[in-house]
């Protein structure tokens, strides 16, 4: 009975069947929309569609459908007491409805036919017409279509003054509106047992069903409950057993580092002492043998023991300078006294080669760093050049180094034939680099391949320097 839900949809509905031209549903769809509108009272909409109904029937030729809406339409006018319209409308559905032999529809004319002759004041053909009535209604078992004959018959009877035949025609109408009533009572009584039936056990079963979710709700609650205990234990283990191994990792990298700068430091060390050794000991003695050839060179008269004597102290005096040189390479008494920047600079203008030729660029090193900084950085950027000569080949070395607010970064380019940095990954020189590096807490890549030269880059955090 939502009569206008009803109405939009056929509505909607009958977009698509005229996009598909499918004229009979169009015809039914019509005829469900005057019921709609009729059941909303609506009389004018419903009197439209019926019309629209009965049209698309005739053009169809369905004389089903013909009948239906005719009827219906006889209905409709004798409603708005257009009797000619009605009379006319009910003999063509009468037409119809006998040559489908439809006895539902052939008693539903009549009855329009009936009350038509009734209103005319033709009351032996409405009682004629009634007749008709009783008898299809008879035999479609409709009690209601042959009850409202039974009152009509009476009327008509009754008008004709014939007074007995319409109090027979009453009684038998009130015996059977009764026995509708009764029957009628009786089936809305079954049907409210029915319902009362259906909701109780549909309310057991929702109080089943209520239980039965209750309980799977604490067996979910539980298991989940059961479930965050493990997680969270689980959790607590992991990050127990996590930290025990990042402290063990810890002490790992701190022995690691004291093992590093306690190596770093003994090569260091070692270097010194060496450099000691060989400046206070070695070149001490290869000077005062010197001297001590030179006191016998007035004593050789010999022009040839003169010019062996003379070769002899010069190589004496070359290896002196060599133990020197040798000395001030592992502990360059620049670096010591004057810092980092003077160190390197002294340290390349040593260098004699041919055909390299070498660029040093320094900035902020007014103040000394940190001793260890400035050895570390040092001996790398001692390894890196003795690399650049040994294997690059190479004719052109930049070195920058530069003291900023953020650190130390160092740019040691060649423009050599390179090397590949994958393999030769694991060579000595570039380990020790890395090391020297890693030690300060920084960071070293190379960038290089074969042909293209090679860049070293450092990077050494304030913190650390």
């Amino acid at each position: 009975e939502q009569n206008d839900k009803a109405i939009e949809c056929l509505n909607k509905g009958m977009v698509t069947l005229i996009k598909l031209k499918d004229l009979r549903s169009q015809a039914n769809f019509n005829n469900s929309l005057s019921v709609a509108y009729g059941n909303k009272n609506d009389t004018v909409q419903e009197l439209n569609y019926a019309l629209k109904s009965y049209q698309l029937y005739k053009a169809l030729q369905n004389k089903k459908g013909i009948g239906t809406s005719s009827v219906n339409l006889a209905s409709l006018y004798y409603n708005r007491k257009q009797l000619t319209l009605a009379q006319q409308f009910a003999e063509e559905g009468l037409e119809n409805a006998r040559a489908l032999e439809d006895q539902s529809n052939i008693a539903f004319a009549f009855q329009t036919l009936g009350t038509v002759a009734y209103d005319l004041g033709h009351y032996p053909q409405s009682i004629a017409y009634a007749d008709s009535v009783i008898y299809y209604a008879t035999l479609t078992e409709d009690r209601q279509v042959r009850s409202v004959a039974y009152q009509h018959k009476a009327d008509a009877y009754a008008k004709s003054g014939q007074f007995e035949q319409a109090y027979k025609w009453y009684k038998k109408y009130s015996k059977l509106n009764d026995s509708i009533f009764n029957s009628n009572m009786e089936k809305e009584i079954a049907e409210m047992q029915t319902k009362y039936e259906t909701q109780k056990v549909a309310k057991e079963l929702e109080e089943v069903s209520f239980q039965n979710t209750k309980k799977k709700f604490w067996i979910v609650a539980l298991v989940l409950l059961l479930l965050s205990l493990i997680l969270v234990g689980f959790l607590f283990y992991t990050r127990r057993k996590a930290k025990a191994d990042r402290a063990h990792q810890f002490a790992l990298l701190k022995q690691q580092d004291a093992s590093t700068q306690a190596i770093i430091a003994a090569e260091e060390n070692e270097r010194r002492r060496i450099a000691a050794d060989l400046h206070d000991g070695v070149g001490q003695m290869m000077s005062a043998a010197k001297l001590s050839l030179s006191a016998f060179e007035q004593k050789i008269e010999n022009t040839n023991d003169k010019f062996a004597f003379e070769k002899i102290v010069a190589m004496v005096d070359e290896s002196c300078k060599e133990v020197r040189a040798v000395s001030h390479a592992m502990m360059p008494n620049a670096l010591l006294k004057r810092g980092l920047g003077s160190a390197l600079q002294e340290f390349i203008t040593k260098i004699e080669h041919p055909v390299l030729k070498i660029q040093l660029h320094t900035e902020g090193l007014n103040e000394r760093l940190p001793e260890n900084v400035e050895m570390m950085l040092y001996r790398v950027i001692q390894e890196c050049v003795t690399n650049v000569i040994k294997h690059s080949g190479a004719h052109l070395l930049d070195i920058a180094l530069l003291n900023e607010s953020d650190g130390i970064s160092v740019t040691i380019e060649d423009n050599g034939k390179g090397f590949d940095p994958a393999i030769q990954a694991e060579g000595i020189g570039l380990k020790n680099i890395k090391t020297r590096i890693a030690f300060l807490k920084g960071t070293v890549e190379f960038d290089s391949g074969i042909g293209r030269g090679t860049v070293v880059s450092i990077f050494i955090p304030n913190a650390i320097a």
